[in-house]
């Protein structure tokens, strides 16, 4: 579980690295942030793949119950932040554009779902969410046993 939730954070992370303006275009086109936040986007994929890392670090170390619990901490407050963030797109827009998460229409591409990019997104965000919980408990259950 703990390297699927690498490779998802490290595959979001290098999406939008590779193309950098087209994330920008999309999170502009969301017209949410204030054209000074923009120039600190990078942090974005950036911080997505500090996630990858840190649970690819804990992976068959003697510290991954601390190291995983970090992470879940960093997960769970990006993942909220993404979540507040979708919730105030305008609906025609994010339909339009979808909520970059996986770089440009990526959220469509991957789910293959006809629900509305809203939808998918916050979905996406809980099931995150639970497997970093549940990635974490697992950790935390082998490691007494």
């Amino acid at each position: 579980m703990s390297t699927l939730l690498a490779v998802i954070w490290c595959f979001a992370a290098l999406v939008k690295a590779l193309d950098y303006q087209g994330f920008q275009e999309v999170v502009t086109t969301h017209a949410v942030l204030p054209g000074s936040a923009l120039s600190f986007l990078w942090v974005v994929p950036l911080g997505e793949g500090a996630l990858a890392l840190g649970i690819l670090n804990a992976v068959g170390t003697a510290s991954r119950v601390r190291i995983l619990r970090r992470v879940l901490i960093g997960a769970v407050l990006t993942l909220m932040l993404f979540a507040a963030y979708i919730a105030l797109v305008p609906g025609a827009i994010i339909e339009a554009v979808g909520c970059g998460c996986f770089g440009v229409g990526g959220t469509r591409l991957i789910s293959g779902i006809p629900l509305s990019a809203r939808m998918t997104s916050l979905a996406l965000a809980g099931l995150m969410i639970a497997a970093h919980a549940f990635a974490y408990e697992w950790s935390v259950k082998s490691q007494s046993a």
